[in-house]
């Protein structure tokens, strides 16, 4: 085993420890390759890579125990989860350890092996970059397939919902998204500053009010 095992999130399933290893040079892993281009296709910004939900010492304080629930929450019962707190309290950090657990947990159900996937697995989106992509860029051929991947993808997360400036066409875009995804059973995390209540008097939208009342809330 190479030193670059030591810390890899799926060791114990890799199908490269043993035998196939020693035909591997010291410096390339396959295995960290596909999470690495999990984690890409997943938009996870840079600083947020590495964050898992059992290795901050904060999460498991704020969390109070139901932190290995919180992935089987949006995973296996198609949930969904509201993050609100105030600035730099660790909101966009939380929701991004839950994406980067779920592609781990759905890698290691692989054993290592390459998915062969049409959206990806999960999906970090800011609220405002999307709405003024979707204003201003919606005929661009990325733009399409962005709005695919931010309708289907298994796992959601839409950072900053308080942020963008609320508009008929923003409010629109939002119900349209969040219903689609509510009735197809697709998770969705959202991240506000502003609690969830004084959303819903600001966006007025039928969507957002269905998903506070039957989700689980997090205040941190």
């Amino acid at each position: 085993m190479f030193d670059f095992c030591n810390g890899c999130p799926i060791i114990n399933e890799c199908g490269y420890r043993q035998d196939k290893m020693k035909h591997l040079q010291d410096f390339f892993c396959p295995i960290r390759d596909i999470l690495e281009i999990h984690q890409k296709d997943a938009n996870i910004p840079a600083r947020y890579k590495e964050v898992s939900l059992s290795s901050n010492i904060s999460f498991r304080v704020n969390l109070k125990g139901f932190s290995d629930d919180l992935l089987n929450f949006v995973d296996e019962r198609g949930d969904n989860l509201l993050i609100s707190g105030a600035s730099l309290s660790g909101k966009t950090m939380l929701g991004c350890a839950i994406l980067n657990q779920y592609i781990i947990k759905k890698m290691r159900k692989l054993k290592g092996k390459t998915l062969v996937y049409e959206y990806p697995l999960a999906l970090y989106q800011d609220f405002s970059v999307l709405c003024d992509l979707l204003r201003y860029d919606k005929k661009e051929e990325q733009v399409t397939e962005l709005m695919n991947n931010v309708m289907n993808t298994p796992l959601l997360l839409l950072d900053g919902i308080d942020l963008v400036n609320v508009s008929q066409f923003v409010t629109e875009q939002a119900n349209m998204l969040l219903n689609y995804r509510f009735n197809n059973k697709l998770s969705t995390i959202l991240i506000s500053t502003e609690s969830f209540k004084d959303c819903l008097s600001k966006f007025k939208c039928n969507a957002l009010e269905k998903l506070v009342k039957c989700s689980r809330q997090i205040i941190l």
